[in-house]
């Protein structure tokens, strides 16, 4: 963009005189360069603001105005952003760059389709663009079209294949389709490439307890327990894995800790529950608190949940309650029932008929013994 005849004064640029005597064409980069040393990225937008007209004829322009896009959506001018953008595309349309990343505009501007088109569009001029086709994949995720979002992932980490997170994000698409060992190996690698990310490990722990291999299982989230002590998901967990290993004294001290913080409070303390009135162990089995804690959980839940009233059910019956067990677990059918939740209701009506059956049992022997 020679300066001469552009209609841009000195005194209504920011930036030394030299720009204008000693360079014959106007670097929007070289200006850029300039403006980030100096710590004046404000200016930097106002000017181009300013002067977008002229410089948007600059054959750099698309390079500068994607930069420039990335600081207004730092600062969530998202309509300059796509607007700069735009201008971009028009000079540069077979830019799949320019394209992706307006698409990560609209997606921040919440027009999920117009971002879909952007990001089909870069991936047409490149199939394994590793943005476009990422964040692609998390609008497919979120559509719950896994295996369409998996191919998505697995294309972004063909092109990248230390992109953290389209390894995690391939991992839970995976794990949705019920191809757990490619999702665990997936998972295993986001921890390789995020060591310090607890969550993952604790999800990791999850999925490898899903495939019953409880040693490794147990060992993520200790790791996970070693770097994160209070972390209550990685140790109501690890007393899952504990338990299925056998290990029921060894679960009991973790669903305790996990009680303590409200984001794994209920489901530690069903699990409680659950490890108190079914353990073989005689030092952990304790039906009587097993009962305390479950009317406890469905007091709190004001008795709305069959998750609950089923757990309360198996209390009673430890505790040889078996016909509050029965109340117990047909409250629980009927919770059931008005969820309009079929797979659960043929589950708790399995479990009602063992508790009736259970309860005749008793009230035989009763009749038969009575002493």
């Amino acid at each position: 963009l020679p300066l001469e005849g552009s209609g841009l004064q000195q005194a209504a640029l920011p930036f030394p005189g030299r720009w204008i005597g000693e360079t014959p064409a106007f670097s929007p980069l070289g200006f850029a360069a300039e403006m980030a040393e100096r710590g004046v990225d404000t200016d930097l937008l106002v000017y181009l603001q300013r002067h977008a007209p002229v410089l948007s004829r600059h054959p750099g322009y698309a390079k500068f105005a994607a930069e420039v896009a990335k600081k207004l959506m730092v600062e969530e001018r998202t309509d300059e952003a796509a607007a700069h953008l735009e201008v971009a595309i028009s000079r540069a349309p077979e830019n799949q760059d320019l394209w992706a990343q307006l698409g990560e505009v609209q997606l921040q501007r919440g027009e999920t389709d117009a971002a879909e088109r952007s990001f089909r569009r870069a991936i047409a001029l490149d199939q394994n663009h590793a943005v476009a086709n990422f964040q692609l994949g998390n609008l497919l995720n979120r559509r719950r079209e896994f295996a369409d979002a998996a191919t998505r992932y697995q294309r972004t980490i063909a092109s990248r294949p230390d992109f953290a997170d389209a390894h995690y994000q391939l991992a839970a698409a995976l794990f949705q389709q019920g191809q757990r060992a490619d999702a665990v190996r997936h998972m295993e690698r986001f921890v390789e490439l995020r060591p310090d990310d607890i969550g993952a490990k604790v999800n990791l722990g999850g999925m490898l307890a899903a495939l019953s291999r409880f040693d490794d299982a147990a060992r993520r989230l200790e790791d996970a327990i070693a770097a994160e002590p209070d972390n209550s998901m990685a140790r109501n967990n690890l007393g899952r894995v504990l338990q299925d290993l056998g290990k029921d004294a060894e679960a009991l001290p973790h669903y305790e800790v996990a009680m303590r913080s409200p984001q794994s409070a209920m489901p530690a303390a069903m699990n409680l529950v659950r490890l108190l009135a079914t353990s073989n162990d005689p030092d952990v089995r304790n039906p009587r608190r097993a009962v305390s804690v479950a009317q406890e959980l469905a007091a709190q839940t004001n008795e709305n949940r069959a998750d609950v009233l089923d757990v309360l059910a198996v209390a009673l019956a430890s505790a040889a309650r078996y016909e509050d067990a029965v109340d117990a677990g047909a409250k629980a059918l009927r919770v059931a029932r008005l969820r309009g939740d079929a797979r659960l209701v043929a589950q708790m009506t399995g479990k009602l008929e063992q508790l009736e059956r259970r309860a005749a049992e008793a009230r035989e022997q009763k009749l038969t013994d009575p002493e």
